[in-house]
């Protein structure tokens, strides 16, 4: 807003003339009209010299709001980041008092020392090959053939091993056979893998005992893969026909796989004794 010149001279002029009439001594018919004429000339004066006051303490309250609305952000965005980084720790950390717990519950397992925890790294990009990636190798004791479990149950097993990372062959790959064990039924058969993260199929049951969905399915430890009692999942299925040898089950599998980060590579194990087997009792 620009000031109006004139009215200043004539503000000054009147002020001159007020003072001149009280020096005469006849600024009693004088000064009340002068000072009048200044009162009304006054605000159009004082009014412009206070909005631009107020007008820079405005810009100057808003640049300084701007600028602790920038801080606050900055402190936000890194409290949300402190955030996420102790969200990772605590699920981790809880992922690994969980196996260790899987490893307390399993002493005669060696799980390499210290266990061998292996991180998964990545996801083959062929959907049919149902494999992931472990930071552990041969370096490590981890070798080919090697169980890999979670604290949810069995995940695969070692395909192949490198000095610094494996790669594991997960239950659900169609090249994965397990011999399983119903655990209420007692009736044993092979698990095997559909591809994808989709239920296992358990095949080879024998006849004439009933079966009933939701019961649990661990490993039998025949062959000597793998331990005995390992959990593989649950039935939620039975495709029994009586024309045919054998029944089917439908298992749906314990393991996450779509949330597999952790897990334990079994490096040494006991396994079933000859006697222990089925086939060892066909023999007698």
């Amino acid at each position: 807003m620009r000031t109006n010149r004139p009215h200043i001279f004539i503000t000054t002029l009147l002020i001159l003339l007020a003072l001149l009439a009280h020096s005469a001594g006849w600024s009693r018919h004088v000064e009340g009209p002068v000072l009048a004429a200044v009162s009304d000339v006054i605000p159009l004066i004082t009014t412009p010299v206070r909005w631009i006051g107020s007008t820079g303490n405005a810009v100057m309250h808003v640049r300084t709001l701007e600028r602790e609305n920038k801080e606050l952000k900055g402190l936000i965005n890194q409290l949300q980041i402190e955030n996420v980084k102790m969200k990772e720790v605590e699920a981790e950390n809880r992922s690994l008092r969980l196996l260790l717990g899987f490893a307390h519950e399993n002493p005669t397992y060696a799980f390499r020392g210290a266990q061998v925890v292996g991180h998964v790294l990545g996801y083959d990009p062929d959907p049919f090959l149902q494999y992931v990636i472990l930071d552990v190798g041969t370096a490590d004791g981890v070798d080919v053939g090697m169980p890999v479990v979670t604290d949810q149950g069995l995940a695969g097993r070692i395909s192949q091993a490198y000095p610094h990372t494996s790669k594991v062959l997960l239950i659900t790959d169609r090249e994965s056979d397990v011999s399983g064990l119903l655990q209420t039924s007692r009736l044993t058969g092979i698990v095997r893998g559909q591809g994808g993260h989709r239920d296992l199929l358990m095949d080879y049951l024998p006849q004439g005992k009933a079966i009933t969905p939701g019961e649990i399915v661990i490993t039998s430890g025949i062959g000597g893969n793998f331990p005995k009692n390992l959990v593989i999942g649950q039935v939620v299925k039975i495709n029994q026909k009586d024309f045919e040898v054998f029944q089917r089950a439908i298992v749906h599998p314990s393991v996450d796989f779509g949330r597999l980060e952790t897990v334990l590579v079994i490096t040494k194990f006991i396994p079933l004794a000859p006697q222990e087997t089925p086939e060892a009792e066909v023999k007698k």
